[in-house]
């Protein structure tokens, strides 16, 4: 594989010539016409024809350069894409790779996964890693492929554009192009859901007004942003007593009047946007809120499955002991619990799923109340936590959670070409 600025440059004097190309066929096309034309004066004529030979001659010329840079053009067709974080997901970068080599030696697919930086909508070129018939080419070149799962989040500007080209190309199918979502818009959504209110808590808009009606009828709250920077973490706001409430975050407790409590919350989320939750009367489990993430995805036949369901324990979600943790953290020793979560959070992400264009991937977090029922308080898309992206792709259940990415591209491939057929 040639080097890759040797590529551009030479990508580039092969659009160039292109161009020239063209243009040199459609003068082509007008000096015929002119030629054919009855009162073109016979000195005009002569001297069109004198100029013939030089542009046949040019046209030979530029088709000689578009082979010869053609030649060095070496663009790999793939199959299917796939975008990653480079920072967020190095650490399931091999478990990926290797996903894809079994997928590749089964199929025959060509696959090519790339950081978004890595690639040029303008001149449809990739540089990324390269699968095919099971063998990987760390960085190859390839076109851009008509199907493509994102992984990442994109804050850059640069990498935004590319993903919103990428959602308004005739040509190219991007699965998960958002994997952060605000909230507000989720919960709004899920809202109009019959019998909603079973699992969903009442939220509003994080303000002073919304605070006091809050504050006046319920003695727990929990505050989020809208749209998190990181991974979600409840900010719980617990009435001790009359005007007197405690604050807690990550297991860091802060007292606060009722004079400045929303002063005191508004630092904790600084300038965000941020939605109030009713906590009514939650499950604790070590301190916190008894809160569980579901991970839900589609499967090559579109419908949706449920591939793993932590617990947080110690502050955090985590994937060791799960169903230990799960059934301790949630009293879940009688399947009730787990039963219930499966069944509301496939409820909620089947109905998100009309509203919220191509996802194929995402979890859901609730947290239990004291009868074991779940409430939804936070969507998001593809898993970007680091410290839970290992351990996901390492699991038996997560190993199934990479090879379903691949499942869902091929069946989306498949029904496209059925209904070409069609």
């Amino acid at each position: 594989m040639i080097d890759h600025n040797l590529f551009h440059l030479v990508h580039l004097l092969y659009v160039n010539n292109e161009k020239k190309l063209k243009l040199t066929l459609e003068e082509e096309m007008l000096f015929a016409k002119l030629l054919e034309m009855e009162n073109l004066p016979e000195q005009f004529k002569g001297q069109l024809n004198h100029f013939l030979p030089n542009l046949e001659e040019n046209k030979l010329l530029l088709k000689r350069l578009e082979a010869f840079y053609g030649h060095y053009k070496q663009l790999q067709k793939v199959t299917y894409g796939m975008i990653y974080h480079s920072k967020r997901h190095a650490g399931i970068l091999p478990a990926l790779i290797e996903e894809v080599v079994a997928l590749t030696l089964v199929e025959r697919v060509a696959v090519v996964i790339f950081p978004i930086s890595e690639m040029d909508l303008e001149n449809n070129i990739i540089k990324g890693i390269l699968i095919e018939n099971g063998e990987v080419q760390t960085e190859a070149l390839t076109h851009i492929p008509g199907t493509i799962y994102n992984l990442a989040v994109h804050t850059k500007p640069a990498s935004v554009r590319k993903i919103r080209a990428l959602q308004k190309s005739a040509t190219i199918q991007i699965v998960n192009p958002v994997n952060r979502f605000r909230q507000l818009h989720l919960l709004e959504m899920v809202s109009s859901l019959p019998g909603a209110d079973k699992f969903l808590p009442a939220f509003h808009l994080f303000n002073k007004q919304n605070l006091q009606e809050f504050a006046a009828k319920s003695r727990l709250l929990y505050l989020l942003p809208d749209r998190p920077a990181g991974d979600t973490q409840l900010i719980t706001a617990e009435k001790l007593r009359e005007n007197e409430w405690v604050i807690s975050e990550e297991n860091r407790k802060m007292l606060s009047d009722g004079e400045n409590l929303f002063d005191d919350l508004q630092k904790k989320i600084g300038t965000r946007t941020g939605y109030l939750i009713d906590g009514q009367d939650c499950l604790h489990f070590e301190n916190e809120p008894a809160t569980v993430r579901v991970y839900v995805q589609k499967n090559d036949r579109q419908h949706w499955d449920i591939v793993n369901m932590i617990a947080k324990t110690s502050g955090s979600f985590a994937f060791y002991n799960t169903a230990s943790h799960f059934d301790r953290a949630t009293g879940n020793e009688n399947k009730e619990v787990s039963l219930k979560v499966t069944d509301c959070a496939l409820t909620c992400i089947t109905y998100l799923g009309h509203f919220v264009p191509n996802l194929g991937t995402a979890f859901l977090d609730f947290y239990i109340n004291q009868d074991g029922s779940p409430y939804l308080y936070f969507v998001g898309g593809a898993e970007q936590n680091g410290t839970l992206i290992l351990p996901l792709s390492k699991s038996e259940r997560g190993q199934s959670y990479l090879a379903n990415l691949l499942l869902y591209m091929s069946g989306l491939i498949e029904r496209e070409a059925v209904s070409h057929v069609d």
